[in-house]
């Protein structure tokens, strides 16, 4: 419990008995269905199930906190591990949004694009001007406060293996139109009534113009 003004706020952990010491490296607390385990990622990767979200605020590259980088170009190397096994467990329905400065993320933007990730958008938090008057001193100021983070949207490319090699959903698509035989001028042209029996075609016809007769 703790005292918030005149409120009491009940522990975020008050249903796990050790939640009035500090937690023990491989502990885990449970509620629900939902668990946070306190360990490093990596050692858990393997044992969860595959995500359909993944959210990653790891470090920036700014000596924000203990264990954060000092400067962006280390990140890559720092993050390289975790994108591989984030490859490895992902599937096509998951997820990746990676918070970070705009360039911690450039740095590390091409690693996730090589390990299979296929980039959506990147979304700007604007923190406003509470944030430059706690953190900037107007008489050392050289430069423009940094008032922004990037989170940027990214899901994992569907692959199909065909003997040694993996096939964009494209590319795949491509190869089974070539493994059936019909011609590839086909894939140009938009389905229409001449590839069905003249009875299918004079029935769709009909039907199309009552559908589009009836009122709105």
């Amino acid at each position: 419990m703790t005292k918030t003004g005149s409120t009491t706020q009940v522990h975020l952990f008050s249903g796990w008995k050790g939640h009035e010491r500090d937690p023990v490296i491989g502990e885990v607390y449970t509620r629900g269905n939902v668990s946070i385990h306190f360990d490093h990622a990596e050692k858990l990767y393997a044992e969860w199930t595959a995500p359909t979200c993944i959210i990653s605020d790891g470090p920036y590259g700014v000596s924000g906190f203990p264990g954060d980088t000092h400067k962006a170009e280390s990140l890559a190397e720092w993050y390289e591990p975790h994108i591989k096994a984030w490859s490895k467990y992902a599937t096509p329905e998951t997820t990746l949004w990676f918070w970070g400065t705009e360039v911690g993320w450039a740095t590390v933007h091409p690693m996730l694009i090589s390990n299979g990730w296929e980039y959506r958008c990147c979304n700007i938090w604007d923190k406003g001007l509470g944030h430059v008057a706690g953190n900037a001193n107007t008489q050392t100021l050289r430069q423009f406060p940094v008032v922004t983070e990037v989170c940027v949207h990214y899901v994992k490319a569907a692959l199909f293996k065909v003997g040694e090699q993996s096939l964009t959903m494209q590319d795949w698509l491509r190869h089974e139109w070539r493994r059936t035989g019909l011609p590839s001028g086909w894939q140009t042209k938009p389905v229409g009534f001449s590839m069905l029996p003249p009875a299918s075609t004079s029935r769709l016809t009909t039907f199309g113009i009552t559908r589009r007769r009836r009122p709105l």
